[in-house]
């Protein structure tokens, strides 16, 4: 039997599009997220931005942290079908079969991909 207990904490946080807004932030050309499983839940949010401006994208994707694959997935992939280009860690190009697949498998390994439309 364990003697961990669970706690949580509130904490202030802010929406990408805030802090655009808060900082007159006009040029975003590269964003790097590695936010541990967040990303699914962040990434949705930031649609509308990333349609309109198209920032490069540095991503890492955290499928053990992930319950439902299939359903994760479909919150991120609306914003990887914006994106021509999608490549792996080693700048090899992939498409969102291949996230999807290394999902599934609920891979140990975190997937860092690159999206971009240069």
């Amino acid at each position: 039997m364990s003697n961990e207990t669970k706690s949580s904490k509130n904490v202030k946080s802010k929406t990408f599009q805030q802090l655009i807004d808060e900082y007159s932030i006009t040029d975003c050309n590269f964003i790097k997220m590695d936010i541990e499983g967040g990303e699914f839940i962040v990434l949705p949010t930031m649609l509308d931005y990333l349609k309109i401006n198209k920032p490069t994208l540095l991503v890492e994707i955290h499928p053990m942290f992930v319950d439902d694959p299939i359903q994760k997935f479909g919150n991120i992939k609306p914003v990887l079908d914006i994106y021509d280009h999608i490549y792996d860690e080693k700048f090899r190009k992939i498409n969102t079969d291949s996230i999807l697949l290394l999902m599934q498998n609920r891979s140990d390994l975190t997937l860092q991909i690159l999206l971009t439309d240069l």
